[in-house]
């Protein structure tokens, strides 16, 4: 058996503005359907029926 005993990375700006472009995406994808989720209960209703 062979076993790894390093991994070379490289890391470099290009690389990192994909990753934070990767996080900005998966952000405003999370966001969007949390917010499609609430919307479809009518919040404003909701909150108006409230004794």
């Amino acid at each position: 058996m062979n076993y790894i005993t390093e991994v070379n990375s490289a890391m470099n700006l290009t690389v990192a503005l994909q990753m934070v472009g990767i996080g900005l995406l998966l952000t405003l994808v999370a966001s969007a359907v949390s917010v499609l989720f609430v919307m479809r209960y009518d919040p404003l209703r909701i909150l108006a029926n409230r004794d």
